[in-house]
């Protein structure tokens, strides 16, 4: 009954983060806001999340299903689909789940994350995009053991490469007003094609 309430409790506390964000912006939100919005106390809301920084990412967690183990993917391969067509479609839920926050609320992040590299929220975040480049790379390999990828393809530096190419088209996209998540898929496609026939 205890850890029952206990996951009760996060998930309203992720619930109200949430809401918060999306309403107010990642800046303006504070923890006794959020505390307020979640009708808990400011030391229960300290007990489960550190900082605003963790709600947000936790948020994020939810939204971007970034590892293998927990959105039900394994590492046995592209399951008949070519390699590029699998890679296009396991990135495509981690894309997808932009469209949820407001690109003024991914602005506003952003402009914590790059001007300030030594932040918690910029060391959280790059901790989260490791674990996104874990899981990518176990992807790969899963291409590469059933034959989708060549023996000789180096899983490790393309994924690292897709990451990199992830991330100049996010910054693309967030601050680019009509560019849609569309536009970004095809984009993302484009060089996903370079970047497999290359390592091919």
């Amino acid at each position: 009954l205890r850890e029952r309430r206990q996951k009760e409790t996060r998930a309203e506390i992720l619930r109200a983060g949430r809401n918060l964000f999306l309403e107010k912006g990642y800046e303006a939100t504070t923890m006794e806001q959020i505390a307020e919005k979640a009708v808990v106390g400011t030391g229960t809301l300290y007990n489960y999340f550190p900082s605003k920084d963790d709600i947000f990412l936790s948020v994020m967690s939810d939204e971007i299903p970034i590892d293998v183990e927990k959105d039900g993917q394994d590492e046995n391969g592209a399951g008949g689909y070519g390699a590029e067509d699998a890679l296009l479609e396991f990135l495509y839920t981690y894309v997808k789940a932009f469209k949820f926050f407001r690109k003024s609320l991914w602005k506003d992040v952003m402009s914590i994350v790059f001007a300030k590299s030594g932040s918690a929220l910029f060391k959280k975040w790059f901790t989260f995009d490791m674990r996104f480049v874990v899981s990518l790379e176990k992807r790969l390999q899963g291409f590469k053991k059933d034959g989708s990828l060549p023996a000789s393809f180096d899983c490790r530096e393309a994924s690292f490469n897709i990451y990199s190419v992830l991330v100049t088209l996010f910054v693309l996209y967030v601050y680019t007003d009509d560019m849609t998540v569309d536009d970004f898929v095809e984009k993302l496609r484009k060089q996903l094609t370079l970047i497999i026939s290359d390592k091919g």
